[in-house]
């Protein structure tokens, strides 16, 4: 897995990663969505998609689909998942392979950087049809090619300040013991955002 919060336990430091977590609060309350049942398309396999994939399976995903630009990574992450039939590694090449891939799939999540820099949307609004959700992690800019696509076709889509609010108030209330002001968290991070 991965870690991003440690904090001091009985006998030693714990390790936890709150992203996971974070990832599906913010789904539930952009959407209301739950992760039982779901088919995924996830882009990428770092740190930021181990936490995301094993909280969608931990939570119930009935399919996950790892795309990796580095084919092997993926795969080492399917493993690390316990592969199986809930998770694969796939490499769409074409608009025609995207729109096989995401036929029925619930969510697509981007778990990569692209998009940071302006890169056009990896995937063709074309290959975006209902039922999908698009979530892309990268919330600066708050806008990226990948949402602008999933926006033309129709779709919801939702970038990753939600999760950054979520996955920030798990980690204050480990470390304190307290409740986090998420909306006080998420009115902050607008703030930053609008100031950059």
């Amino acid at each position: 897995r991965s870690v991003n919060t440690i904090t001091f336990a009985p006998g030693g430091w714990l390790g936890d990663s709150t992203d996971g977590e974070g990832f599906l609060r913010s789904l539930r309350d952009a959407w209301g969505f739950r992760a039982r049942g779901a088919r995924v398309v996830m882009l990428g396999a770092g740190g930021a998609a181990r936490a995301v994939a094993f909280a969608l399976l931990d939570a119930g995903a009935r399919e996950l689909v790892v795309v990796n630009r580095t084919r092997a990574r993926g795969a080492a992450l399917v493993r690390a998942l316990g592969g199986g039939r809930r998770a694969r590694v796939q490499a769409p090449g074409t608009d025609a392979d995207w729109a096989d891939l995401l036929r029925g799939a619930t969510l697509l999540v981007n778990a990569t950087s692209l998009g940071m820099r302006g890169e056009s949307s990896p995937v063709p609004a074309s290959a975006m049809r209902a039922p999908l959700r698009v979530v892309d992690l990268v919330y600066h800019p708050p806008v990226t090619a990948l949402l602008r696509a999933a926006r033309r076709a129709g779709r919801p889509a939702l970038n990753g300040a939600g999760m950054l609010v979520h996955q920030g108030a798990l980690a204050f209330t480990s470390w304190t013991g307290r409740r986090a002001p998420v909306a006080a968290m998420r009115q902050a991070l607008r703030r930053a955002l609008r100031e950059e």
